[in-house]
């Protein structure tokens, strides 16, 4: 199997992450938090699978790129496409807590949705910012030639900080890499007020025409814009992807008011899908890596119902928990795999028992590190800075 080109020829790789979808545990507005019975606990355990699915990916490429579990196994090398999952899922959330605020875009509501989004993302990705800043500083210094210097410029952590990488204003992943689709994701934010307002005037029908119709403009654009893959991360390919995903999400919060799509049975047509998107992948159709895409609004339409498996599933304790602390761990994993490298003498050359263990240890750090980036600064920073802006 060829690798993707960003794997090629570096020896530190800036690999693609993706976004991290807001969820219901994290209402923005405590004033209006719904109940429990309202929450769509299985869109919290749906985001823990989509990110446990690109960690897969990523370390698969990265720190457990020499026992290459992507060279055999197609559920890991598409773990890029969780990305399109979660900027779906962002919108069907977003537009689930906050379409009510946009009656009319003012500037006010405009200025409080924006400080409650910061107020969700901002601490730890500050927080895992600096962290790099403080791996790299000492990397070097105590002997490890890994860095590679273009990837860490100072000019380009101000470009980071203020979350603009996926702008168009670098050519390269760099720093916290995954903090890219953070970027993308505040470009969704900045345009969903106008976008609330738009939709919201729709009719019934023209919202269900949109949501059939919007998935197969992306696949023009990944046909041609993107040139067959929906691994884009950087400039106009990416805001794209990440809008028009994102306004799919919004679009399909909208169908449950009108439809009653949550009585719909998904367990059997979702995995008919499945094995049709595995048959493009046996018939070699230069649209097969383009239909989990498809495939995934169907998903979040079974997650949030627990009608049927798929949700029960997701809205299943060890999933629910796991999601809760999905952003942290999507903003530690990189970090983890910087800091942790001291394993991977273990993992490319120890012996099987050697490299089974180091594997364990990768895990056992990330899951450790996430728990108390988690609980000692997600959880108090956003309780803090939701009251301020409610202030």
């Amino acid at each position: 199997m060829t690798r993707p080109a960003l794997f090629s020829g570096q020896t530190d790789v800036s690999v693609p992450m993706p976004g991290l979808a807001e969820i219901p545990d994290g209402y923005a507005d405590i004033r209006t938090r719904p109940a429990k019975s309202d929450r769509m606990e299985g869109l919290t355990g749906l985001r823990a699978l989509a990110a446990l699915w690109v960690v897969g990916f990523h370390y698969s490429f990265g720190a457990f790129a020499y026992l290459y579990p992507a060279g055999s196994l197609r559920v890991i090398r598409l773990g890029y496409l969780g990305v399109d999952l979660f900027f779906t899922l962002s919108g069907f959330v977003i537009w689930h807590v906050h379409a009510a605020d946009f009656h009319q875009p003012t500037v006010p509501a405009f200025r409080r949705f924006i400080g409650l989004r910061l107020a969700r993302l901002y601490p730890v990705y500050l927080f895992t910012m600096l962290l790099f800043v403080v791996i790299v500083v000492l990397g070097p210094a105590l002997g490890d030639p890994s860095f590679n210097p273009r990837n860490y410029e100072p000019g380009q952590f101000l470009v980071d900080l203020f979350m603009l990488q996926s702008w168009g204003l670098t050519d390269h992943l760099n720093w916290n890499y995954p903090a890219w689709s953070v970027s993308a994701e505040m470009f969704c934010y900045i345009l969903f007020p106008f976008l609330a307002f738009g939709l919201r005037k729709l009719n019934n029908g023209l919202v269900m025409s949109a949501a059939v119709a919007l998935p197969l403009a992306l696949a023009a654009c990944y046909s041609t814009i993107f040139g067959h893959t929906m691994n884009v991360t950087l400039g106009g390919p990416v805001l794209l992807r990440a809008a028009a995903e994102f306004t799919e999400g919004c679009l399909l919060r909208r169908i449950v008011d009108v439809v009653p799509v949550r009585r719909i049975r998904w367990t059997v047509p979702i995995l008919l899908m499945i094995v049709a998107t595995e048959a493009m992948f046996v018939l070699q159709s230069r649209l097969a890596d383009f239909m989990p895409v498809l495939v995934f609004p169907f998903v979040i339409l079974a997650a949030s119902s627990r009608a049927n498996a798929i949700g029960r599933l997701a809205s299943s304790k060890p999933f629910v928990l796991v999601g809760a602390a999905s952003y942290s761990l999507y903003l530690m994993q990189a970090p983890v795999e910087k800091g942790a490298r001291f394993l991977l003498a273990y993992v490319a050359h120890g012996t099987a028992l050697e490299c089974a263990a180091a594997v364990c240890g990768y895990i056992a750090i990330l899951g450790i590190s996430t728990a108390l980036v988690h609980r000692y600064v997600e959880n108090p920073s956003r309780r803090s800075l939701r009251q301020l802006v409610a202030a």
